[in-house]
């Protein structure tokens, strides 16, 4: 009998858990590393893009100091053509029993003599010329004219702009010395292209609107520059400017490759719930009518509801609106709350009312509902009582509307927004006059619950915005 001989087994392979662990544990770092690397790389376009609104920011504060320094010289010109545009409007406009119909020359001349001396008119002059220096759309360059060959074009950015691109792009084209004629041809193609684009753009929110971007890059490097310091093209990178809709116009764009926005007047950030309609022709504003809604709260009742003469709910900046705005533009002026005791004490200290409770107590309004250019509110006063011309009142909003220009009394700042990296806006865009985007509209009904501006319409804005980057806010999410 022979003894069993043992033999040792030496494995040199593993097991199929021990394999599905190493592969479980390789695909986890794999992932991991994928989302750190995903979210280094948002990082450095946050900052890289951050870079680019600044460095645009700098030149636009540059060129505003200089028009605010240069426009005390130009004032009288512009005043001038201002209160002649008028006239003839209002000429035009005046029905037949008045005195202003179809006589511009008279109109002009009582308009100039009432108008003497009084400020509003600088403030309007002002607003039109800063609209004309600063356009973000083609509308604010065509305003009162200069369009003389009638291709919609606007002669100031045809010829300063539009003309030289399309005769380099001929000349890349092969024709190395085109006509004035096959250049406007050119002009009316490139044109025509971004008109495509921007109906391409008010229909889907996925196609970006890019003319005010292309509006901002023009009066930056092709415009009149009222003595600021000239800055080229050179200091910005190839990635931070680019054509993304072919129209042969350059844009800004953000680190993500989409076109920054432009917003000049983002009054409607401020202020959305108002009335759409409250400074058009269809609902004209009222000073006598205390359910106009255009009128600001400036009366507190002790139990802290803003009210105008105790009934009536006036123009108020709610914190949810706020919190929105706060967004997109840090540091804005905190809201002027009062307790009810607060409020009953001042009221108790008032000799006519001793121990009345319920006393109204006037208090400043709201700094957000005034205007930087017209603090003492003069312009809206003339929106509110008419123009006085003579014996006659002529209604103004025709010219003064949020289609023209913003929302009066209320606070703007020039805005300049990237979408960020999920790319959603959320503001509606700057062409988007319909929805009032001009001035940063922006939709109150998200929830799609049929009430506008519910809490969580605001809640569902914040998320949209949370990641928006701007001029004034380094990231809409507060790093």
């Amino acid at each position: 009998m022979y003894p069993r001989s043992k033999t040792t087994l030496n494995r040199s392979g593993f097991t199929l858990i021990e394999l599905l662990v190493v592969v479980g544990i390789i695909t986890f770092l794999v992932g991991l590393s994928v989302a750190v690397m995903f979210g280094i790389t948002d990082q450095a376009n946050e900052e890289a893009t951050n870079t680019t609104i600044q460095k645009i920011n700098r030149l636009v504060q540059q060129r505003t100091e200089a028009f605010d320094r240069a426009f005390p010289s130009v004032l009288p010109t512009w005043r001038s053509n201002y209160i002649n545009y008028l006239s003839r409007e209002i000429a035009n406009r005046a029905p037949g029993a008045s005195p202003f119909a179809g006589n511009p020359a008279r109109t002009q001349a009582i308009l100039t003599r009432q108008t003497s001396g009084n400020i509003v008119w600088d403030i309007l002059a002002k607003k039109a010329a800063y609209r004309f220096e600063f356009p973000q759309r083609a509308f604010d360059l065509l305003a009162g004219g200069n369009d003389a060959n009638g291709n919609g074009v606007p002669d100031s950015l045809e010829n300063r702009w539009a003309n030289p691109i399309a005769k380099q792009q001929l000349i890349d084209a092969g024709n190395t010395n085109p006509t004035a004629a096959e250049i406007t041809t050119q002009v009316e193609a490139n044109w025509t292209i971004h008109v495509q684009h921007e109906v391409a753009a008010a229909a889907d929110e996925a196609t970006h609107s890019t003319e005010s971007s292309e509006f901002l890059y023009y009066f930056l490097f092709h415009s009149g520059s009222y003595g600021a310091s000239s800055t080229g093209e050179s200091e910005f990178q190839q990635s931070e400017i680019a054509d993304t809709d072919g129209d042969g116009f350059l844009e800004f764009v953000d680190s993500w490759g989409r076109p920054l926005r432009f917003y000049r007047w983002p009054t409607r950030l401020i202020d959305p719930t108002l009335n759409p309609t409250a400074f058009t022709l269809s609902n004209p504003a009222d000073i006598t009518n205390q359910d106009d809604d255009t009128d600001l709260a400036m009366v507190i009742s002790v139990d802290g509801t803003p009210t105008i003469l105790g009934e009536f709910n006036g123009r108020v900046v709610g914190q949810d609106e706020r919190s929105v705005a706060e967004f997109l533009i840090k540091g804005l002026p905190r809201r002027l709350d009062f307790s009810p005791a607060y409020i009953t004490a001042i009221a108790s200290s008032f000799p006519d009312n001793p121990g009345i409770a319920d006393v109204n107590v006037i208090i400043p309004p709201d700094p957000l509902l005034r205007d930087p250019d017209d603090p003492a509110g003069l312009l809206y006063s003339i929106l509110e009582n008419g123009l006085m011309i003579g014996t006659f009142s002529v209604d103004l909003t025709w010219e003064f509307n949020e289609l023209n220009y913003h929302t009066p009394d209320t606070f703007h700042a020039p805005l300049i927004v990237s979408a960020g990296s999920d790319g959603q806006l959320g503001l509606y865009e700057p062409s988007d006059t319909a929805n009032l985007g001009n001035l940063a509209m922006y939709n109150l009904d998200l929830d799609q619950d049929g009430t506008l501006g519910g809490p969580s319409d605001f809640e569902l804005m914040t998320d949209f915005i949370s990641d928006n980057l701007t001029n004034r806010n380094r990231r809409a999410g507060g790093r």
